[in-house]
């Protein structure tokens, strides 16, 4: 289907936050819980988990989320960080929950979410356009590579049995959003959580049961990684990945956590031992990387995994990650069951002050 091909400018939707203090304190690296549990519904007015976070800079870092249940009244989440304080974006008559937001074109936001929303915002003009999806099947995940190049992927897990058809890949050209026709058989009967890539020739969707499916710029194929697919051990669900460009790494799991690695040969599976079940990661330009669950994860450059011990205990669960370009980590989360409450944990050389409505 076409998208929309109209924009609406943002007027007075979008509401500003004061920091807490005037500067923020310097420090060495270290762990801060910038705040959790139901801080941001009640201080800030802000119902609802945070879902996915993604940054151009250390002084533009977005944050998406929302309520579970979509009401008239309540937008979906979008903060950002300018470096000095907090910005809420609201969009007018657009509500709902937001899974992921990522970057594109300079100057683009594009982010996906609940019942099928895609949402494109063009910072520099400050207008934003509701996109025209096929199907209002639940988005997982969407990567952009430029206006007229993105992918957005998700599906319905809880109808993924009897080979129904239950997952979604969308892809953008500029005009119309359409499934490829050349997806492998049964493609379909799998819910799928995230796309990344290397490039737009070398692109990973992961999805349930291990499965990872590859486009090499001419023809897909339906990769699972090495040592997880055990007839003793039913290959786990890979909730997110990320690569750097040579290195690409996904992460899940059910009762234990999976961590994958793709070497631009093949994947393989990592043991860990320890590993909790994990919901986000990212893969720096050195081959290091975090990954995030119930507890945070570090790869060296080396290629060794081990809990990150100092840490905050949170009492959510993380579920996206993000690196900015000084190393500073920002970890999202919260309640992923009932969306009450939300976390942020950032590691860094500054505190980050709460975000609280400019009016107090």
């Amino acid at each position: 289907m076409r998208s929309a091909l109209f924009a609406v400018t943002l007027s007075v939707f979008s509401l500003t936050f004061a920091a807490c203090s005037s500067e923020p304190e310097a420090q060495i690296q270290a762990w801060q819980m910038v705040f959790e549990n139901d801080y941001l519904a009640k201080d800030a007015k802000i119902p609802g988990a945070l879902l996915s976070v993604w940054g151009s800079s250390e002084n533009d870092v977005w944050m998406v989320g929302g309520p579970q249940e979509v009401t008239p009244t309540q937008p979906p989440t979008i903060l950002n960080w300018n470096g000095t304080a907090w910005n809420r974006l609201v969009l007018p008559k657009i509500f709902g929950t937001l899974w992921w937001v990522t970057g594109g074109a300079p100057g683009v936001l594009w982010m996906a979410g609940k019942d099928g929303l895609v949402i494109r915002w063009n910072r520099t003009e400050n207008k934003f356009t509701r996109e025209t999806i096929p199907s209002t099947k639940q988005l997982w995940g969407i990567l952009a590579f430029s206006d007229t190049n993105v992918w957005a992927v998700g599906g319905e897990a809880a109808e993924c049995h009897d080979n129904l058809p239950c997952g979604v890949i969308w892809h953008f050209d500029g005009q119309y959003w359409s499934a490829p026709t050349d997806l492998p058989a049964g493609w379909n009967t799998t819910a799928w959580f995230k796309v990344f890539a290397r490039s737009k020739d070398d692109l990973f969707i992961c999805g349930m049961n291990g499965h990872i499916l590859h486009w090499n710029g001419a023809k897909w194929a339906d990769e699972i990684p090495v040592n997880l697919a055990d007839a003793s051990a039913p290959p786990s669900k890979l909730l997110t990945g990320s690569c750097n460009g040579k290195l690409c790494v996904a992460v899940g799991g059910d009762a234990v956590g999976v961590v994958v690695e793709h070497d631009g040969t093949q994947w393989t599976r990592k043991q860990i031992a320890g590993l909790d079940p994990l919901n986000g990661v990212y893969v720096n330009a050195d081959g290091s990387a975090v990954a995030v669950g119930y507890t945070v994860w570090n790869r060296t450059a080396e290629g060794t995994w081990s809990a990150d011990n100092q840490a905050p205990l949170a009492t959510q669960q993380f579920h996206g990650v993000y690196v900015d370009p000084l190393g500073a980590t920002w970890a999202v989360g919260g309640d992923l069951f009932g969306f009450k409450t939300s976390q942020l944990a950032h590691h860094g050389s500054i505190v980050i002050p709460k975000p609280v409505p400019a009016a107090q």
